[in-house]
C-alpha cells in the first residue's frame, strides 16, 4: 500500500500486488503488477479510527467509572475513574484482571453474580445500588448498570458496565435521616403536643404527647382534619382562625383541643409553615394550659373572695385590669368606673406625696410592703389602709398585684386608746388624791 498522485495532483491510496511471469522454458520473463485504488477503504478505516478515538476520549472524560469485561470476566477496558476505583495507577494494571484480583472477595462475588445474569439472559441490570472500599480504606457508594456486549453476529462476548459514585449523596441522605431522627426524638421527648399536617389539614406526624393526651391512636389521627380536633360549637371560629393563619394575619390559636372522650384540653397553639419529607406542611405546637388554668382558677377564687381589697394593674401603663368585690364595696366604685383607668386618674390616694412615694418604690424594687396610706372613696370619704404590691406574670403579660388592708377600725381603736391615756394622765396630774395602779 502506498500513497499515489494523479496527473491532476489528486492523492489516492493504492494497493499493489505483483507476480513473476515465466516463459515456456520456466524462466522468469516479466513481472505482472496489479494496482487497486483503496482510497474509499482507507477513508472508511480513518473514519472508524476517528470514531474509536472520539468514543475513547468520551469514555475517559466522563466522571463515571466505565469498564468492559470479556466472557471470562477479565477487564479489556477501564477508564481512568475505574482505574482509580480499583486502586491502580494505570489501565495496564487493570487489563486482564478479574474483580477477584482487584476488589474484596465479597464485592467480587456479587459482581460475578450480576455479570453471569447479564450474559446468560442478555437483559441489562440497571440502578445497581452497591458499595466497595478503595485502597485507602474509604467506602464508596455506587449506582451502576451492566449491559451485554455483543459481536457483529449478535453473540454475547462480554459485558459493558458503568458506575456513578453517589457517596456524597449517600452521606447527605444519611445526615438528613439522622437529622430527621434527631428531630423526631426531640419532638417525642417534648411534653408539648406537636402535630405536622399537610396543606389540607390532614396530620402526617404527631408526637407521643399529642396521641396520649387526646387519647387517639396515630392511625386515627391521620384520618382526621385539624378542624375535627376543635370543639364543634367553635367550628366557625376555628375556620376563621385558620384562614387568618394561612393569610399570615396571626400565628397563634387559643381554641381548646378535643379529646377522644369529648372532653376539652385548654391549649395555646403556635403555628408556622415549613417542609416535612419534602412537602409543604403546617407545624403546630400546643401547650397544655390545664395546670395554668387550674392555678388561675384558684387565684381568681382567692382574688374574688378575699376580704382584703385587691386590684390587678397592667405593666408598664399601670391601668387597672381587675378588682375584687371587696374593693368595689369599700370604695363605692363600679367595675366600669375603674377598669382601664389608673389610680392617678381615679384619685384614690388621698395625699399626693403618698402616691409619689409608692410609685418611686415600685419602680426601684418592683415591690412594696406594708406602706400605710389614706384612701379616698368614690364619694370622697377617706379611710386608712396598708398597701402591699408585687409584680406577677400571667399569660406572658406582667401585672402588679396590689393588696390593701383596711385598718380604719385599728386606727380608731388606737385613737381612742391615746385619748384615754391622755385623760388618765390629766386626771392623775390634777387630782389631790393619790392613785395606785397594779396589775392582776
Amino acid at each position: 500500500e502506498y500513497l499515489a498522485i494523479k496527473k491532476d495532483g489528486t492523492r489516492f491510496y493504492v494497493d499493489v500486488n505483483s507476480t513473476i511471469l515465466m516463459d515456456a522454458n520456466g524462466k522468469p520473463s516479466s513481472i505482472l503488477f496489479i494496482q487497486r485504488d483503496i482510497s474509499e477503504r482507507k477513508r472508511s478505516e480513518e473514519t472508524l479510527q476517528n470514531e474509536r478515538t472520539l468514543l475513547r476520549t468520551i469514555i475517559d472524560l466522563i466522571p463515571d467509572s466505565v469498564y468492559v469485561k470479556d466472557i471470562n470476566g477479565k477487564k479489556i477496558l477501564a477508564n481512568p475513574n475505574e482505574v482509580l476505583l480499583a486502586g491502580k495507577n494505570s489501565e495496564d494494571e487493570v487489563i486482564g484482571k478479574t474483580d477477584f484480583d482487584l476488589y474484596p472477595e465479597a464485592d467480587a462475588k456479587q459482581s460475578q453474580i450480576e455479570d453471569l445474569r447479564v450474559m446468560q439472559t442478555g437483559e441489562p441490570i440497571l440502578n445497581i445500588d452497591g458499595n466497595l472500599v478503595d485502597r485507602d480504606g474509604k467506602r464508596h457508594w455506587l449506582l451502576g448498570a451492566k449491559v451485554a456486549l455483543r459481536d457483529i453476529h449478535g453473540q454475547i462476548i462480554g459485558i459493558v458496565g458503568a458506575s456513578h459514585d453517589i457517596t456524597d449523596r449517600k452521606i447527605a441522605e444519611e445526615k438528613q435521616k439522622e437529622s430527621e431522627q434527631n428531630f423526631r426524638t426531640f419532638f417525642e421527648s417534648m411534653e408539648d403536643m406537636i402535630m405536622v399536617a399537610n396543606r389540607d389539614g390532614i396530620p402526617v406526624f404527631t408526637n407521643n404527647a399529642f396521641t396520649q393526651k387526646l387519647g387517639y391512636s396515630e392511625e386515627e389521627l391521620h384520618k382526621k382534619n385539624v378542624l375535627d380536633m376543635r370543639p364543634i360549637e367553635k367550628r366557625a371560629e376555628a375556620e376563621q382562625t385558620f384562614r387568618d393563619i394561612f393569610a399570615g394575619k396571626q400565628s397563634t390559636c387559643l381554641l381548646p383541643l378535643v379529646r377522644k372522650n369529648a372532653s376539652h384540653i385548654p391549649v395555646q397553639t403556635n403555628v408556622w409553615f415549613g417542609k416535612w419529607n419534602g412537602e409543604d406542611c403546617i407545624f403546630g405546637v400546643s401547650k397544655d394550659l390545664s395546670v395554668e388554668q387550674a392555678a388561675l382558677h384558684k387565684f381568681n377564687s382567692i382574688f374574688d373572695n378575699s376580704p382584703a381589697l385587691m386590684l390587678l394593674a397592667t405593666i408598664p401603663d399601670n391601668k387597672i385590669a381587675e378588682v375584687n368585690e371587696a374593693f368595689l364595696q369599700k370604695t363605692g366604685f363600679n367595675r366600669s368606673d375603674i377598669i382601664g383607668k389608673t389610680t392617678s386618674e381615679l384619685q384614690i390616694f388621698a395625699l399626693d406625696d403618698q402616691q409619689k412615694q409608692i410609685t418611686s418604690q415600685l419602680q426601684k424594687s418592683g415591690r412594696i410592703t406594708n406602706f400605710e396610706f389614706s384612701i379616698k372613696t368614690k364619694n370622697g370619704d377617706i379611710f386608712d389602709g396598708i398597701f402591699s404590691s408585687e409584680q406577677i406574670e400571667s399569660g406572658g403579660k406582667k401585672y402588679s398585684l396590689t393588696v390593701i388592708t383596711d385598718i380604719s377600725e385599728i386606727k380608731l381603736a388606737e385613737e381612742k386608746l391615746r385619748w384615754n391615756e391622755s385623760l388618765l394622765k390629766l386626771m392623775t396630774s390634777t387630782s389631790p388624791l393619790a392613785f395606785l395602779v397594779v396589775d392582776n
